[in-house]
Formats: C-alpha cells, sequence, structure tokens
C-alpha cells in the first residue's frame, strides 16, 4: 500500500498541472464548462482517495516524517473545494482563474507533500 501511495503523487501532480492549464484556457475565454466541472471533482475524489490511503498507513504505524505534511493535505483539498463552492452568481472566468490558481498552488502543495515523507 506504500507503494501505491507514493507512486500516486506524481500522477497527481501531472493531473493536477493539467487541469490548471485547462482552467486557465478557460477563464481567458470567459467560461466555465461543465468537463472542468467534472475535472475538477474527479481530482478531488484522486485526492480524497490519495489520503485515504496515507491514513491507512498511518494508522498501521507508517506516519509521514513531518506534521506539515497533514497540514498541506488538508490545505490542498481546500483549494479544490473552493472553485466548486462559489455561489452559482460567479462569473466564469473568476470561477476559472479560481481553479487555475488553486491548481498551481496544489501542485506545488503536492511536491510539498512528496518531499515530506
Amino acid at each position: 500500500m506504500s507503494d501505491l501511495h507514493a507512486a500516486g503523487w506524481p500522477l497527481f501532480a501531472i493531473g493536477l498541472a493539467f487541469l490548471g492549464v485547462a482552467a486557465a484556457i478557460a477563464a481567458v475565454r470567459d467560461r466555465w464548462p461543465a468537463a472542468l466541472e467534472w475535472s475538477r471533482r474527479a481530482a478531488l475524489v484522486a485526492l480524497v482517495a490519495q489520503a485515504s490511503i496515507g491514513l491507512a498507513l498511518a494508522a498501521r504505524g507508517a506516519a509521514p516524517g513531518e506534521l506539515l505534511h497533514w497540514i498541506y493535505a488538508a490545505i490542498l483539498i481546500g483549494v479544490l473545494l473552493v472553485p466548486g463552492s462559489l455561489p452559482a452568481e460567479v462569473a466564469g472566468a473568476r470561477r476559472s482563474w479560481t481553479l487555475a490558481a488553486g491548481s498551481a498552488i496544489g501542485v506545488v502543495l503536492v511536491w510539498r507533500l512528496w518531499a515530506s515523507g
């Protein structure tokens, strides 16, 4: 299970980078396409799955080396929740820019999560 958890982070970072680029393109076009929302939700599901594996590893005694690992993971979940929690009247471009910025922050956090073990 540890190998699965370790292999998931680079794949998640790549997916998050693609999501950020797609969100930036949508923002430039002043849109919030349904495909982008579904992609955000898929990334959130993948992150929750990854966090569940991490929690299972911690329960078995293989906790991460730093407390910051848990804090970064919680922030990363929040970064993906924010665009979906914006009110319906928020313009498509603003929602897309929020996801693009969150994805960029997310890639940095994923790298830091990987580095902290």
